[in-house]
Parts: structure tokens; C-alpha cells; sequence
């Protein structure tokens, strides 16, 4: 490859979407509501940078991350239960260590009833029952459940009188109802006084229910109504006593979703109102990833083996892969740089001659990005889709990408190139050769003097051209690549 060559050493940690502009926005939307729906497109990296964020500040919040998608839960089943069993676990497993079961934490009526306390271990059965349906370990619970069970026995015996009882059994009658949206169950109790520990930490609970727009639509509007529900009601400020409850969707999703169950025309606005205060906070990461996207190739072990104008290149197009939508940060994110390995096999261009991949630059672009996109075909389509132009960004040189896109075809074409010039779709192409210096004899570097399309001269300072569309040559390479099957 050539001697102009990126010397710096490959570095292999992983690749990080950075989150640093849409934190401090998020930030101050999740301190002045109580209520957020925090929407975003499919593969955006929502999930990602929620559990950044919260990493980040766990001094600070308390976030209980639920994904009901993932829930095993049958089509007659309630997702809520599961819910409630999920947030349960993570108070047993991920914050024991931050509660106890105090007395003073124990409600009156609760801790009177000796209906509870007979059967303690009848009623978190069906919990212990739940958990494999999360997709989650027993052990830890049931463990941490029996230590619970056993300090409730003790506080139980020290504080029954009979008006509690009473009281227990009015609103064990009433709230006990399973399936009904206003449902307040022992369950329910055990984590109000669980998370109400944490809040006296000074630490914020955070409620998130992720993915609700990919889970089965009967499952979603159930999570959605007794949210909703428990909205009106002016006693608590949410179900289960958190500070705060963040809804996560693709609101666009949402929208078609609720049209195709309820027709048309029907309120969605006033329907999603209720799980919001002032405003959906709409999540994107504009400028920041697609800067960060050039990190793939500096991590790569590409560095040091191609033009820095490849690599530029390179960016561009993930670059506009992106903002077409044709990529997504989730993509990347499972993407492992450290995996990539650029091997310098021979290929056959004509039945004359065999070549390297490595003689030529843009094929070890496009080695890369094949294994950025998963594979030639998913390459393929997404450049298809595109509509590419060059833009003199980031010390882009149009003139030696063209050239380094045309290269190939000097050797595709061969007894056709006369005068040197090509022909390619349309495109006339005059160059000249440029020895350089360490390369094979086979291989000849390209400088591009014209191009002439449909007749019309475009510029011959090529150092200039900002007009010039790219994307008909680059696509016609990749389709002669696919025929000859040269990435196989």
C-alpha cells in the first residue's frame, strides 16, 4: 500500500458512543419532571445510555431498569405481575445491601395482621414462582427473601393490636384484587417500604420500562393504563412510590400501534399526555457519534496499512451511513474493533494478472466496512439506498478519492484503456501514472487530470470539486466486486 501511510498504533479498547452532550439535557429534564417519556428510533442507543447515564450518577438515583420485552409471559397472562416481581427482585438482589426490613418502615396494618403473618410465605410464592419468566436467577432471591421473612416475624410479634387488623382486612378486601387496575397488594406494600429505605438516602428512585413499543400490543396498553390510572389518583404520585417513572419508546412507533387497536383519528396526544409533564424528551446524538465513528478505524489494525485519505473516506461513509439511518449505534456498539483483522489474500481482477486486496487502498476500506455492516451483501444494500456526495470536510481530497475508486478499473478494463483514459458509466476519466516509490510493478497509482460526464468538462482542478457525485462510481465498483465475487 502506499508509503503515505497513518503510523499510529492500533488500539484495541472497546468502541463507547459518547454521551456527554445529551446527559447534561437529560439530566435537567429528569430533575424538573416526575413523569418523562423518553423516546427515540429503534437502535438509537436508548438502552445504552440509560445504563450509562445512571452508572454514571448512582450516587445520585437509584434506577430500576426493567425490559418487559424480555419477560417469558403467556398471551392471558398479566405483564403487570411480572412487573412487580422484577422490581422486587432487584430490591432483594441489587440494592440489598442498602435495605433492611426496619420496624419503623413496616406498615401499621401490615405488620398487625396475623392473616400476614400465618402466611408470609404463601404470598411470595407466587413471586419466587414469576422469577424464571424474567429470565433471571432464583437463588439470590429466595435467599434474600428468607432473611426477610424472618425479620418480619419479629417486627410482626412486637407490634400487633386489633384495629390494625381491621384495617388490614378492609383494604386487604378491596386492594387485593388481582388484575384491576387500581390493585394494591402485599407485594406492592413490601416495595413501597423497601423503596422508601432508598429515598431516605437521599438517593432519587428511578422507574424505567424499557422497549414497551416492541413488546405485544394487550401487554403494552395494560402497562400503559395502570400507569395511567395510578396517575389520577391524587394519594400517591405512582404505583410502586418512586420519584420518578420513565417511560422508554419510539413515540412514532407508539402512534401507529395505538391507530391500528383504536382506529384513526382517536386522541393519541391526550392519551400519551399522562405519562409526561411538559414535554416527550426526544433522544439523538447528532454531531458527537458521527465523530465518534472515525474511532472504529483508528482501533482497527488498518492503521499504519492505508492512505489517511482512505481513512477519511472511510469515516464519510459510516458517516452518511448514519444520518441515512442505513446504521445504527447499536450496530456498532456490537461491533468488536479488537475481532478485525485485515487479510492480505489475492484476488483475481482479470484472468491475466492476480492481485493482493492490500494493492489496492479502497479495497481495505471496504474490507472494513464489510465487517462494520456484517457482510458484502448488508454493505451492498446500504450503499445502494444511499445517494452519496463528496464533501470537502475533514481534509477530504476529491481528487484522490476518485482516484483511488478508479484504480481498479484500470486493471477491470485492460486492453480497452487507451490513451489513459476510462470509460466508467458514463463517466470519461483522464489520468496520468504516478510511479511510487515500494509499490509492486503490477500495481499503478492513478492521478486523475478530468472527468468528463455527458459531455460536459466538470472541473481540471479536481482540488476544487465540490459538485461531483461519487456515489455512481463507488456503487458500479461494488457491483463489478460482487460479480467477480472478490470479497467471498
Amino acid at each position: 500500500m502506499s508509503e503515505n501511510l497513518t503510523t499510529s498504533e492500533p488500539k484495541t479498547e472497546s468502541f463507547e458512543i459518547p454521551i456527554e452532550a445529551p446527559s447534561e439535557t437529560f439530566r435537567e429534564h429528569l430533575n424538573q419532571n416526575s413523569r418523562i417519556l423518553f423516546s427515540g428510533p429503534f437502535g438509537i442507543g436508548k438502552t445504552y445510555f440509560l445504563n450509562k447515564f445512571f452508572e454514571d450518577h448512582k450516587e445520585d438515583y437509584a434506577a430500576f431498569h426493567l425490559s418487559p420485552v424480555n419477560y417469558v409471559c403467556q398471551e392471558n397472562e398479566d405483564v403487570f405481575q411480572l412487573i412487580k416481581c422484577d422490581i422486587l427482585y432487584l430490591l432483594l438482589t441489587r440494592f440489598k445491601d442498602q435495605i433492611t426490613f426496619e420496624k419503623e418502615d413496616v406498615s401499621k396494618w401490615l405488620s398487625a395482621s396475623a392473616f400476614v403473618q400465618k402466611r408470609f410465605t404463601d404470598l411470595l410464592l407466587p413471586f419466587v414462582g414469576m422469577i424464571p419468566k424474567l429470565g433471571k436467577p432464583v437463588k439470590e432471591a429466595v435467599k434474600e427473601l428468607m432473611s426477610l421473612k424472618a425479620e418480619y416475624d419479629q417486627i410482626h410479634e412486637e407490634m400487633k393490636t386489633d384495629a390494625e387488623k381491621e384495617a388490614f382486612e378492609f383494604l386487604q378486601e378491596f386492594g387485593q384484587k388481582i388484575g384491576g387496575i387500581y390493585e394494591d397488594d402485599f407485594i406492592i406494600q413490601i416495595i413501597r417500604g423497601l423503596i422508601a429505605q432508598l429515598q431516605k438516602k437521599e438517593l432519587k428512585t428511578i422507574l424505567i420500562l424499557d422497549d414497551l413499543d416492541r413488546m405485544d400490543p394487550d401487554h403494552l396498553f395494560r402497562i400503559l393504563n395502570v400507569l395511567a390510572a395510578h396517575t389520577d389518583t391524587q394519594s400517591k404520585e405512582n404505583k410502586f412510590g418512586f420519584d420518578k417513572v420513565v417511560v422508554v419508546c419510539d413515540l412514532v412507533n407508539v402512534q401507529k400501534i395505538y391507530a391500528h387497536r383504536y382506529g384513526e383519528g382517536v386522541d393519541f396526544d391526550g392519551y400519551m399526555n399522562k405519562f409526561f409533564e411538559t414535554r416527550p424528551y426526544n433522544y439523538h446524538i447528532g454531531e458527537a457519534f458521527r465523530f465518534a465513528i472515525g474511532s472504529l478505524f483508528t482501533r482497527s489494525n488498518l492503521m499504519g496499512k492505508i492512505h489517511e485519505d482512505d481513512l477519511i473516506a472511510g469515516k464519510y461513509y459510516l458517516s452518511l451511513f448514519f444520518i441515512q439511518g442505513h446504521l445504527t449505534p447499536r450496530q456498532l456498539l456490537k461491533c468488536k474493533i479488537v475481532d478485525y483483522k485485515f487479510i492480505d489474500k489475492r484476488i483475481s481482477l482479470t484472468k491475466e494478472f492476480s492481485h493482493r486486496l492490500g494493492d489496492f487502498e479502497i479495497f481495505g476500506v471496504i474490507d472494513f466496512l464489510i465487517f462494520v455492516c456484517g457482510s458484502f451483501d448488508q454493505l451492498f444494500q446500504k450503499i445502494k439506498d444511499g445517494f452519496f456526495r463528496i464533501v470537502p470536510s475533514e481534509a477530504i481530497r476529491p481528487q484522490y478519492l476518485i482516484s483511488s475508486v478508479i484504480q481498479p478499473f484500470y486493471y477491470l478494463k485492460g486492453e480497452e484503456v487507451e490513451h489513459n483514459t476510462l470509460e466508467i458509466i458514463g463517466h470519461k476519466v483522464k489520468f496520468e501514472i504516478m510511479p511510487i516509490a515500494g509499490r509492486s510493478h503490477w500495481v499503478k497509482t492513478l492521478s486523475v487530470k478530468e472527468i468528463v460526464v455527458e459531455g460536459q468538462v466538470l472541473s481540471k482542478d479536481l482540488s476544487q470539486l465540490d459538485s461531483f457525485n461519487y456515489y455512481p462510481l463507488f456503487l458500479h465498483l461494488l457491483t463489478v466486486c460482487k460479480e467477480k465475487g472478490i470479497f467471498k
